[in-house]
């Protein structure tokens, strides 16, 4: 009986010491896989912040490259010496890459890129520290008008922002949009009309009152002389320049070519002084010249074609015909 009892005993102790191994393992357990939850829910909070910074950064890089891209646009008009034949191809090349057949323009200065490749080297050096690692697949750039006077890029981009212990991944795709306006570049029919020399940079003019009630004309001069440009439906918007696109658009812009500004720069066409028209193959007939009113006579190499006498309000002035 006293062997039965001491058995009982030790079974009980067994059991005991049994369910403390347990107890303590499973809490043990529980811990550890609290610890990692804690881990992996802080880590997505890390990542989700760094994906708004990324993203914020992005939309500057965009407006900063491409307003480079542009500028970079004109100074490879000027190293070709005429039009670009596939203005998106090109513009693609020099967001991505930094540079146009391998010719490095405004995009790279003082060792800071604006493209895209450069950005995406330093966004890994930072997210690096972070134990970060950004992808970024670029499916297509697009560059076209919301307005006469601004344009707006598209960035199609595929993206994986991971943990580099595997702990969280993103991958998604996006439309990235960044507007900008065009006024203060160069217009490249300037460029390639005068031989580079002579540019004029995209103004708006500040009043299309061009001949007031009086038949005043200063406004219509001041317009001339400083070629300022008006949007119009019969002219080739900004971005059809680049590719010497004389059609119209109803983002289309024009100015008036100064023609004193190109005095022994180019010789005198007899042409209306419209720009799409003075720097192209377009031909008009019917133009009016020797164009006076009251006040403000316009300078005697004036000429405009009857398209646009309404337009500028040279209607209710005395002309004749070139």
């Amino acid at each position: 009986m006293a062997l039965k009892k001491k058995a009982v005993f030790f079974t009980m102790i067994a059991l005991f010491i049994t369910v403390l191994i347990m107890a303590f393992f499973t809490t043990h357990d529980t811990f550890r896989y609290r610890d990692r939850s804690n881990s992996i829910i802080t880590r997505v909070r890390t990542i989700n912040a760094f994906i708004d910074d990324f993203e914020s950064d992005l939309d500057r890089e965009m407006f900063i490259g491409g307003y480079r891209a542009i500028l970079s646009m004109n100074l490879y008009i000027r190293e070709i010496g005429g039009y670009i034949d596939d203005f998106d191809s090109v513009f693609t090349q020099v967001m991505i890459n930094g540079s146009i057949n391998d010719t490095e323009l405004l995009m790279k200065q003082e060792g800071q890129g604006a493209d895209i490749k450069s950005w995406l080297e330093r966004i890994n050096e930072e997210s690096s520290e972070l134990g970060i690692v950004v992808e970024v697949e670029v499916n297509d750039i697009h560059l076209h008008h919301v307005d006469s006077w601004n344009v707006e890029m598209i960035l199609d981009a595929d993206v994986q922002v991971r943990d580099v212990r595997g702990l969280a991944e993103w991958r998604f795709n996006k439309m990235y949009k960044r507007k900008f306006s065009i006024l203060g570049f160069e217009d490249p029919v300037y460029i390639v009309g005068t031989s580079d020399r002579l540019t004029n940079l995209i103004n708006r003019t500040p009043d299309t009152d061009f001949v007031d009630d009086t038949n005043d004309t200063t406004i219509l001069n001041t317009h001339l002389m400083n070629s300022y440009y008006l949007n119009t439906t019969d002219s080739p918007s900004y971005l059809m320049r680049f590719e010497g696109n004389f059609s119209d658009s109803k983002y289309g812009i024009e100015s008036m070519v100064n023609l004193e500004e190109l005095q022994g720069i180019i010789g005198k066409k007899d042409k209306s002084v419209i720009d799409h028209i003075y720097f192209s193959n377009k031909t008009t007939s019917g133009d009016k010249c020797n164009i006076t009113g009251p006040l403000g006579i316009l300078p005697g190499w004036f000429r405009i074609d009857p398209g646009n006498v309404n337009t500028y309000e040279i209607d209710v002035l005395s002309y004749q015909g070139c």
